[in-house]
């Protein structure tokens, strides 16, 4: 009975709201928005390959490869097909590499990176670890990169430090 009289009350009131959306005026002064913005889209997966320095074993490097998939959304405000100032953005970087030391120690890295903002938002600065682990005893590491772009859009800064985790 209960279940009925909500069913019939919330009936009711989908009515009510129906009626007065219908009745009510409709007319928009401001032209909409959506219709001047540009949705650019990037979606592509790359193959990547690079050393990385063990900070566990020293001196010894891991070739890493695999594939590096970025998707990259932009709000393209005026419309030209470019990324300019004030241009609202959204993005996710993930890495997925494999690589092998030379005692034939197997290692992965995944990282995921996402990140959204304006891009008159410079300087621009993106800090990221990522975890490298090892399919044995010998202990994972930790790789921390760091990098800024300066208000002219240059790369002003790229860091990578390393740091063992047992």
């Amino acid at each position: 009975m209960k279940l009925q009289a909500g069913i019939t009350a919330l009936a009711v009131g989908v009515g009510l709201f129906a009626l007065a959306c219908e009745q009510s005026p409709t007319t928009l002064d401001a032209p909409d928005i959506r219709a001047a913005v540009k949705l650019i889209h990037a979606n592509e997966i790359v193959d990547v390959s690079f050393p990385i320095d063990n900070p566990c074993t020293p001196p010894e490097w891991i070739e890493m490869t695999g594939t590096d998939h970025q998707i990259l959304f932009v709000w393209d405000t005026n419309g030209n097909g470019e990324p300019d100032v004030g241009d609202r953005f959204k993005s996710h970087i993930q890495f997925n590499l494999k690589g092998t030391d030379a005692n034939g120690v197997k290692y992965r890295l995944t990282d995921a990176q996402n990140e959204q903002g304006l891009f008159e938002s410079m300087p621009y600065n993106i800090t990221w670890t990522s975890h490298v682990i090892s399919s044995t005893d010998v202990d994972n590491f930790l790789v921390t990169s760091h990098l800024t772009i300066n208000a002219n859009g240059d790369l002003t800064v790229f860091r990578i430090s390393e740091k063992c985790v047992g």
